[in-house]
């Protein structure tokens, strides 16, 4: 419904510790450890992704990369951990972004 009826053009991504169940052919297109991870279980396995259809991967991935596309987030990567103290203290802040939690 989300992805077809709704025409969501996002890629869904579960929450960490938060997947139980959840494949691909049900939607979900990134897995985050934890969840049916937790115990081994993950949907996102080498083994469980063989019984996935090619197109049904391939899908997943185009809404991932899509996403990276579009938002610009497949260049320069800021920086690599542990080296990110500059980044980490920096103040992103600007009129808008007040603007929007006021």
């Amino acid at each position: 419904i989300l992805k077809g009826k709704l025409g969501f053009q996002g890629f869904v991504m579960s929450d960490w510790w938060a997947t139980h169940r959840v494949t691909l052919r049900e939607g979900l297109d990134q897995e985050m450890p934890g969840g049916a991870n937790s115990g081994g279980n993950s949907h996102f396995t080498s083994a469980a992704l063989r019984e996935q259809s090619a197109s049904t991967i391939d899908a997943a991935a185009t809404r991932i990369l899509a996403v990276l596309h579009r938002m610009k987030l497949t260049g320069h990567i800021g920086c690599v951990a542990p080296n990110c103290k500059e980044e980490l203290h920096r103040d992103v802040s600007s009129r808008y972004n007040d603007d929007l939690a006021n």
